[in-house]
C-alpha cells in the first residue's frame, strides 16, 4: 500500500521508456509532466500499486530503480552489479560481521544490511558528516518504500580512526577510499584474520598500488571487473542498447594470512 514517505515508480505507459520516481510527501502534487496530466497525491495516498492515472502507472520500484534512479549520490556509489557479486566473494550470511570503510552515499551499506538482517552488523565509518547524513536519509527512504527494518542493523561512525574497533571481530571488510593500501597497516591491528577483504578502485594504477601493499600479508587475490548489458525488449529487433554503463570499477578480493 502506498503511504507517506515512500517513493513510487511512475510509468508512462505510451512510452515504456520514460519513467520517473517520486517520493510521496505532503505536497498536494507529486508529479506533472509537459502536457499537464497530473498525479495529486490524494489520487495515490493509501492505495494499492498497480494505478493507473492520466495515461501512467504508479508502481514499486524495484531496487535497481532506487538505487540507480532515486538515491541522492554524495558520491560515486557502487552499482548494484558490482554490490551483488561483492556479497557473493565475501562469504557472508546474516550472523556476519562486516566493517565498510568508507560509506559515502551508502548504496553498499544497504546491500550488505540486507545480506546481514536481521542477526549481523556491519560498522560503517565515514569522516564526512555530510556523506553521512545522506547516506543515513537514503536508508531510511529505503526502509520506507520496502517496509524493512535495515537501519536496525547498521552502526554509523562518524570517524576515520580504527582504534575505536580493536575489540570487535569482522568477517569481512570493505574498503571503498581513495587510496585503500593507506589503510592496510590500521587493518593488521584488527581482529580480521582469516577475513575477507574486498576493495573497489576505479583505475589500474590504484590496483597496482593495491596489490603491492597486501601481497606480503594475503592470499587468494583476485582483481576482476563485471560488465552489464541491457538488451532492447523488443522480440522483432532484438539488439543491445544503444548505449551503457560499462565500466564502474574494479573489484579486488584477498584473504588475510
Amino acid at each position: 500500500m502506498i503511504k507517506l514517505g515512500k517513493v513510487v515508480k511512475i510509468i508512462n505507459v505510451k512510452n515504456k521508456d520514460k519513467f520517473y520516481l517520486r517520493k510521496v510527501g505532503n505536497s498536494s502534487k507529486i508529479f506533472e509532466d509537459h502536457l499537464g496530466n497530473v498525479i495529486r497525491t490524494t489520487d495515490i495516498l493509501d492505495k494499492e500499486y498497480g494505478l493507473f492515472i492520466n495515461g501512467y502507472l504508479i508502481t514499486k520500484p524495484s531496487i535497481d530503480d532506487f538505487i540507480l534512479y532515486y538515491w541522492k549520490r554524495k558520491t560515486q556509489i557502487v552499482y548494484p552489479k558490482d554490490a551483488s557479486y561483492i556479497i557473493s566473494k565475501m562469504g557472508i550470511n546474516y550472523k556476519s560481521n562486516v566493517l565498510e570503510i568508507a560509506t559515502g552515499s551508502g548504496a553498499m551499506t544497504l546491500f550488505l544490511a540486507r545480506s546481514l538482517y536481521p542477526s549481523g552488523k556491519v560498522i560503517s565509518i565515514e569522516k564526512n558528516f555530510d556523506f553521512l547524513k545522506n547516506a543515513v536519509q537514503n536508508i531510511i527512504d529505503f526502509d520506507l518504500t520496502y517496509d524493512t527494518d535495515y537501519r536496525s542493523v547498521i552502526d554509523f561512525l562518524a570517524s576515520d580512526r580504527l582504534i575505536f574497533l580493536r575489540k570487535n571481530r569482522f568477517d569481512a571488510v570493505f574498503l571503498d577510499i581513495p587510496f585503500p593500501e593507506k589503510m592496510i597497516e590500521h587493518l593488521n591491528e584488527l581482529k580480521i584474520s582469516t577475513s575477507f577483504l574486498i576493495c573497489v578502485v576505479p583505475t589500474v594504477n590504484q590496483v597496482a598500488s593495491f596489490i603491492r601493499a597486501i601481497q606480503e600479508d594475503y592470499i587468494d587475490i583476485d582483481v576482476e571487473e563485471i560488465i552489464l548489458r541491457k538488451y532492447k525488449p523488443n522480440p522483432d529487433r532484438l539488439r543491445p542498447v544503444d548505449t551503457m554503463v560499462a565500466h564502474t570499477c574494479y573489484v579486488i578480493s584477498a584473504k588475510k594470512i
